[in-house]
């Protein structure tokens, strides 16, 4: 629609700059068109009324960009920004993401990628917190011992700590959330009749949705292995958007978490050394490594974690 060597502004979502599906359009700016200036407002100052992004603004010439060619990133008021930067065509195609230019989204340069330490597995979807996951007194009241139990690390807004420690039995200590977990191959007539009694009190909104639903028996969360460091990978906190959680008990967590689980055998001291590191990165290196959406939340998906950096030299 745009005359050769023609000039055009654009209101958009600052997401398509952090996403992989917006590929096509950074690549389309720094090729075929030539972006001459983004402004990316705070995420806080919302540019729509009726939806919560993040917002920016491109100015972007029908004329074929060149390496050299240099771009103005701004960002504040659009008129009086509070910041400028000059970066170039060249620098832009090189960058994974651009949602937060200026920031190094990669952590500390000198470091390793966490994918080359740990592998990620998002945390368990139970279908139905409210009937699956309880306190541990509550369970024992209604006669449901630890057999059919596993312990469940609280959501992120419960748990505010970066350790779990564990007793002598490998629960954990001060932590009383506990998840119903029923083997998929015991049959349902060979439970204890309390754990047969509970499951069939499930309110049929829980027992008729999509995740228990589509797996057998409906009853049969899923499980996996205790993870040794949990991250919190959503939040709203400018100085601490994302926690990591040292694990040393039997606990799991639901997918409010990430749960990281070492490539290598790796010691005790080695994974408390991991995750002290892992807390110590800038936390804006995180944010730029992710994305960042409007009213200021920010999230990281596991692939983009696993391709932040953290300096660390593990004892051996």
């Amino acid at each position: 629609m745009l005359k050769r060597g023609g000039v055009a502004s654009w209101l958009v979502p600052s997401e398509i700059f952090a996403v992989n599906y917006g590929a096509a359009v950074r690549e389309f700016l720094t090729g075929r068109a030539k972006v001459e200036r983004i402004h990316i407002f705070s995420a806080e100052s919302l540019q729509f009324s009726d939806a919560l992004v993040s917002s920016c603004v491109v100015i972007v010439r029908n004329e074929e960009a060149h390496g050299k060619d240099e771009v103005e990133v701004t960002t504040g008021d659009f008129a009086t920004p509070v910041s400028a930067m000059k970066t170039t065509i060249e620098e832009l195609r090189a960058m994974p993401k651009w949602q937060h230019l200026g920031i190094n989204a990669l952590g500390n340069e000198d470091g390793v990628e966490i994918g080359t330490l740990l592998k990620t597995r998002r945390g368990i979807a139970t279908g139905g917190n409210s009937f699956f996951v309880r306190k541990l007194v509550e369970w024992e009241a209604d006669g449901i011992d630890r057999e059919w139990l596993t312990p469940l690390i609280p959501p992120p807004r419960r748990h505010k700590g970066i350790r779990v420690d564990a007793d002598e039995t490998g629960w954990p200590i001060g932590i009383d959330d506990a998840l119903l977990t029923i083997p998929k191959d015991v049959p349902e007539e060979e439970l204890p009749e309390a754990v047969r009694a509970y499951i069939e009190s499930c309110p049929d909104k829980v027992r008729n949705g999509y995740i228990c639903s589509h797996r057998t028996p409906w009853y049969a969360v899923e499980t996996c292995d205790p993870p040794q460091i949990l991250c919190t990978y959503m939040g709203r906190s400018e100085s601490s958007p994302f926690r990591f959680i040292r694990n040393h008990s039997c606990a799991i967590a639901t997918n409010s978490y990430v749960g990281l689980y070492a490539k290598n055998d790796l010691a005790d001291q080695q994974l408390n050394e991991l995750c002290d590191a892992l807390n110590a990165i800038d936390a804006m290196s995180l944010v730029a490594g992710g994305r960042e959406y409007g009213g200021g939340l920010k999230k990281l998906e596991p692939k983009e974690l696993m391709r932040v950096k953290v300096p660390i030299k593990l004892a051996s």
